[in-house]
């Protein structure tokens, strides 16, 4: 009887020690990969991310920035691309294979007044640069306005939101 009392004890402790250590169930930090592109000014942004974080944020006038940060495993599995033509630059995420771990993170430095395009299914956008037309469709992920001015277009398949402190969430017919 005295066993059973000790034991129960430590096996939650080491429950609870298991469930907090988030570094066991993703990437390494060191495994990050980062990639850094620069660009004339385009006119138009579009995104055609799986579940990256973009965020979209002002800078010289002259310029268009790109950081992506990655960790996705196994390693090749993620493609991204970088697609230049005609003012406009498509950032896409593809994957080759099936079962993928890992995030990714891109950070655009461009052109206050830049059109964006974005589309995901479960990634989210963060907007904090002046936009001139904004066009955003995500399953459920989360979209993010800090300055716009002009035309704003988000589509969203799953809407959630708090009301008296409980989280509410509503599925949009197509």
């Amino acid at each position: 009887m005295r066993r059973t009392l000790i034991a129960v004890p430590v096996l939650v402790l080491g429950l609870l020690w298991s469930c907090d250590n988030d570094d066991v169930t993703r990437p390494d930090a060191s495994d990050e990969e980062r990639i850094t592109r620069s660009y004339a000014a385009v006119q138009e942004l579009s995104f055609e991310v799986v579940s990256g974080h973009v965020r979209v944020q002002a800078g010289a006038t002259d310029c268009t920035r790109v950081e992506l940060a990655h960790t996705y495993s196994p390693v090749g599995v993620f493609k991204p691309e970088f697609i230049e033509s005609d003012g406009e630059l498509t950032l896409r995420e593809t994957f080759d294979g099936g079962t993928v771990n890992g995030y990714s993170d891109w950070t655009v430095t461009c052109v206050p007044g830049t059109r964006i395009r974005f589309t995901s299914a479960s990634g989210d956008l963060q907007v904090t640069s002046p936009v001139s037309d904004l066009r955003a469709t995500t399953a459920s992920g989360e979209v993010t306005i800090a300055a716009a001015d002009g035309d704003m277009r988000i589509t969203m398949r799953v809407v959630e939101w708090l009301l008296h402190g409980r989280r509410h969430s509503y599925l949009l017919s197509q």
